[in-house]
């Protein structure tokens, strides 16, 4: 049996993975259009597929590293610090 401290945690965890993968993902659209990428043009550049990217955009799907990585190649952006700038925001949000 999980014992509250648990449960607490696991929701505090799955409500910041939420609130991240919103923030990435707005952090990544404002960098494609910044640049003026259509979501073909950023497919075409990065490899990864444009549904994947639309998804990731949506904040529906949070990407996995290699897309991650991809993605910020494409867009002349660090991955790292993408990363980083959606943790400050969450940390700001909660």
């Amino acid at each position: 049996m999980l014992s509250a401290h648990y449960r607490k945690l696991q929701r505090e965890t799955e409500a910041y993975a939420k609130r991240f993968t919103k923030h990435l993902a707005a952090l990544l659209y404002s960098a494609r259009v910044e640049r003026g990428f259509s979501l073909r043009a950023l497919e075409l550049e990065s490899g990864v597929p444009r549904k994947t990217i639309r998804r990731i955009e949506l904040g529906k799907i949070s990407p996995k590293l290699p897309a991650l990585i991809l993605l910020a190649d494409a867009l002349k952006v660090s991955w790292v610090k993408l990363l980083a700038r959606a943790d400050k925001l969450t940390d700001g949000a909660a």
